[in-house]
């Protein structure tokens, strides 16, 4: 299995538009950080978290050709305007992409990009071709890598994500949170160890 990660910005992407701090001119590479987004490659498979708003420009950088599923973690902006990009891969592949979400993320995204799903609205150009599937909290086989999905709460707005620990055999791997709040391993009853944890930043930081 490996881990590509795409984008380790905030929502903005660093540098920012409009900022003069010291982080958004620097010329340090390590400043330059794409909207949030990692691929899971795993037995010639490959699993999307999150289409960002820069998708496009992640997988050209990357060389991205194929996308086996995607995985939404939440329905924030910085996480899903990307979506439109995967008709590249429904085009050029052949194939419809299944998406993997709460049923809450994946309804938002059913009302947020109603001309995907509703023939008719958009007239010309192209559409993606995505197939919805609700996750729950069972965990759940997905492209030979096992999904335990965990709520997790963002304290600053009470809103919910969706968080993934990765298991593949017996070992444990990296799970994503992707801007969530703390992470109390109490109150969702799991206990991953701290070194299988990422996250980006926390609001307002780069």
């Amino acid at each position: 299995m490996k881990i590509l990660f795409l984008g380790t910005g905030t929502s903005t992407g660093v540098p920012s538009l409009c900022c003069d701090c010291e982080v958004c001119l620097s010329n340090d590479l390590r400043n330059k950080r794409l909207r949030a987004s990692i691929l899971i490659q795993n037995e010639g498979n490959h699993i999307l978290i999150d289409t960002s708003t820069d998708l496009r420009q992640q997988c050209l950088a990357n060389g991205i050709k194929h996308i086996d599923s995607v995985l939404y973690t939440h329905h924030h902006a910085d996480h899903v305007h990307g979506i439109d990009e995967l008709r590249s891969f429904n085009y050029f592949n052949n194939t419809a992409t299944p998406c993997y979400g709460s049923k809450a993320t994946l309804n938002n995204l059913a009302d947020k990009f109603d001309y995907i799903f509703n023939p008719g609205i958009q007239l010309g150009g192209g559409l993606p071709r995505l197939n919805f599937h609700t996750v729950d909290h069972e965990s759940f086989m997905l492209e030979g890598v096992e999904i335990t999905p965990l709520d997790i709460q963002r304290i600053q707005t009470e809103q919910f994500r969706l968080y993934h620990r990765l298991q593949r055999n017996s070992g444990t791997f990296p799970g994503e949170t992707t801007g969530t709040g703390p992470f109390d391993p109490e109150r969702v009853g799991v206990h991953p160890p701290p070194d299988s944890l990422l996250s980006q930043p926390g609001p307002g930081g780069h």
